[in-house]
């Protein structure tokens, strides 16, 4: 009874690391917001900018992005919004990576607190959790039908079968495209 076999691609992931940060910084509102009465909601997410692989460890750059909405003090202003951004910089040890490895990065938002130290100045306090890993693929055989139904001693096999879908996308890769082009200023245009 011999087993008839088919591959599968199957990405996994290889090495990984997990980090969290605390963010905190106090941000003074520009002149041309009026100033905070209240607070009445509050978003962020994290954006990644670059992600720089060394030996066992990965430099992740990026920004918390915030939003607020709040009330004013001020007659006739109503409901304001502003919105602003804290950079931040962290390594992770992830064993075995390699400056070669190309990293993914994922960030999450587990917390975010606006406050208001006076009505000009916030206070922005947030916890981030970040994640970086190396997926690889690799093949794996997986039987699909039996090649003879009767065994050596005139038994007969049953077999059960079930049609799955799987995704049909093989290997993705980017690539980078650069476009060179020459454009004329007017002269009334700085270099």
């Amino acid at each position: 009874m011999n087993l008839l076999k088919k591959n599968i691609h199957i990405d996994c992931e290889e090495k990984s690391g997990l980090s969290q940060i605390s963010l905190e910084e106090d941000i003074n509102l520009s002149d041309n917001k009026p100033d905070v009465q209240k607070i009445i909601y509050e978003k962020g997410q994290i954006q990644i900018e670059e992600v720089n692989p060394t030996k066992d460890y990965v430099l992740v750059k990026g920004k918390l992005l915030f939003c607020m909405l709040y009330s004013s003090l001020e007659e006739g202003k109503g409901i304001c919004y502003y919105e602003g951004k804290i950079p931040f910089e962290e390594k992770i040890f992830a064993d075995g990576i390699q400056n070669t490895d190309r990293v993914k990065a994922k960030g999450d938002l587990e917390h975010l607190n606006i406050g208001t130290i006076n009505s000009r100045k916030l206070s922005v306090q947030a916890l981030i959790c970040l994640r970086v890993w190396v997926d690889d693929m690799y093949d794996v055989a997986l039987p699909i039908e039996l090649e003879e139904r009767e065994t050596a001693d005139g038994m007969t096999c049953q077999v059960q079968k079930k049609n799955l879908q799987v995704a049909g996308l093989v290997v993705r890769k980017d690539d980078i495209l650069r476009i060179r082009e020459e454009v004329q200023l007017p002269p009334s245009y700085p270099n």
